[in-house]
């Protein structure tokens, strides 16, 4: 599937609404296991919030590894594309810091991860 940013979201990737737009293309096609191309061809400013509310939402929703197998930006400029992966990239640590978290909670069936018997 090739999703054209340019003819669904427009030059400028900014508000919320835009986020819903591309996020209620991408979330049935990942459901169903499809490649997605983002083809940034046209697009001249993108966010990180937009990234957040789009691609962060995949990423919480499907897990790092899944969106970046089946999600791949294309005709990108150079600055969005590290915009791009840097969030990816900060998303990832933040998912595995809190999967860790989670883990050591579980196994010592704390709240906190301080020593409460002392």
């Amino acid at each position: 599937m090739n999703v054209k940013i340019l003819e669904e979201v427009g030059r400028q990737c900014l508000s919320l609404d835009q986020c819903e737009r591309l996020y209620r293309i991408l979330q049935p096609a990942l459901k169903n296991k499809e490649t997605v191309q983002l083809d940034f061809s046209g697009v001249e400013n993108m966010l990180t919030p937009f990234l957040h509310a789009a691609i962060g939402k995949l990423l919480d929703l499907y897990g790092t590894e899944v969106v970046l197998a089946q999600v791949s930006p294309v005709n990108i400029t150079r600055e969005h594309l590290q915009r791009f992966n840097n969030y990816v990239d900060r998303r990832g640590r933040e998912n595995d810091k809190a999967d860790a978290r989670g883990f050591l909670e579980e196994a010592f069936g704390e709240d906190e991860l301080g020593d409460t018997g002392l």
